[in-house]
């Protein structure tokens, strides 16, 4: 991804990280300039294990109202995340990128005691012309069965929008060689999977829609819902209560 202008900016963080920043919530703000089409984000920090246990440090996206734009919650020690008015990595929405300040957020859900992390994030801003994507639900509509029986699915399924290793198309695949009626897709603090052109046109399995809120105190599955629950238990006084009136609010369990 280039730019067609040598003045787009880009930005450089670095630092280190203890275990005393454990269970945080690093905000790394950078400006995003009137006309800007996409972001290359580079992120990568060492040490990845301490005794044979592995750090996790994950990386969050944000526009300037706040509203969630991606996450990448694979445990990798390197991440390459792309997301343009086009296309967008697993894992990230792509379509217009507002002007103004964005906030790229660690994560830190794992730091083990002993040497501490290093880290650099680099962000290059591009203008180059890219065609609008649109950013819409694809579960599909169709009601498959109504009468009384046993229904065989499954409630908890990741995709590779988070730390699971099929793509949505490979997981409905799987699920119908299992003899599937229905699957949820609860990625680990996303919903980019529910937005997937591999779900359009699906009509022969009921699709759930919803996410699984990992929090760094215990983890839980919303069924039914597919806008974004905040998922940070403890910023900024929030609550487990809160993320389950928001899901109430939604109409999901």
């Amino acid at each position: 991804m280039r730019s067609r202008n040598p003045d787009c900016p880009s930005y450089v963080f670095s630092g280190q990280l203890t275990v005393a920043d454990c269970k945080r919530h690093i905000r790394l703000p950078f400006k995003v300039p009137p006309g800007t089409t996409g972001l290359e984000i580079g992120f990568r920090f060492e040490p990845w294990k301490v005794m044979d246990i592995k750090n996790k440090v994950t990386v969050s996206l944000y526009e300037p109202s706040g509203a969630f734009r991606g996450t990448s919650t694979r445990g990798a020690s390197e991440k390459a995340i792309r997301l343009s008015s086009g296309h967008a990595d697993e894992g990230f929405f792509p379509g217009h990128l507002p002007a103004g300040e964005w906030r790229a957020e660690l994560d830190t859900f794992v730091i083990m005691p002993g040497p501490s992390i290093s880290y650099e994030m680099r962000i290059q801003i591009s203008d180059q012309p890219e065609p609008e994507a649109r950013r819409r639900l694809q579960l599909p509509g169709k009601t498959l069965r109504r009468s009384a029986g046993w229904y065989r699915g499954d409630l908890h399924l990741h995709t590779n929008h988070s730390d699971g290793h099929m793509s949505v198309a490979e997981l409905l695949d799987t699920a119908r060689q299992h003899g599937l009626d229905f699957v949820a897709l609860t990625d680990h603090n996303n919903i980019t999977q529910l937005y997937h052109d591999d779900l359009k046109g699906v009509d022969d399995l009921v699709v759930i829609p919803g996410m699984e809120l990992t929090t760094y105190y215990g983890h839980a599955l919303s069924l039914g819902t597919a806008g974004w629950i905040d998922w940070r238990v403890g910023q900024d006084g929030r609550t487990l209560q809160d993320a389950a009136d928001e899901v109430h609010a939604q109409g999901g369990l």
